[in-house]
């Protein structure tokens, strides 16, 4: 749950809108920044070394996914973009594995006001196929 499930193209991408836009003012966000840039300025970008960016990204190794997965997301997270987990569900679904999505309309990053549903839905899907 609410977790940040992008391509590190798609990542870094978001995060730099981020900087330009002046949002990040927690510590952790301005820590966060000097660690990107410094792998950035150690590994090239996505683009410029795939080959070390798609070691690291989980979004690369779709296909070696053999538990089924669940997505949850609140619809009006303003943390991580809902898109990235849209993204991650239809790259799921176009390699065959198994995924169940569930958008919460309304809810934020920690999916309330629908936190006690979406523990549900996790408990459901626990029961399900991982139990």
């Amino acid at each position: 749950m609410a977790g940040v499930d992008g391509s590190y193209s798609a990542i870094i991408d978001w995060w730099s809108a981020r900087v330009a836009t002046g949002v990040l003012t927690t510590q952790n966000d301005l820590q966060t920044d000097q660690q990107l840039l410094q792998m950035v300025s150690l590994h090239g970008t996505p683009q410029t070394n795939p080959g070390y960016w798609n070691a690291i990204d989980p979004t690369y190794f779709i296909s070696d996914i053999e538990t089924p997965v669940q997505i949850q997301v609140g619809s009006a997270d303003v943390v991580v973009p809902p898109g990235f987990s849209q993204q991650l569900t239809a790259q799921l679904q176009n390699a065959g594995k198994t995924v169940t999505y569930h958008s919460y309309p309304g809810a934020d990053h920690n999916l309330s006001p629908d936190t006690s549903a979406a523990m549900a839905e996790a408990i459901t899907f626990f029961n399900q196929y991982l139990k």
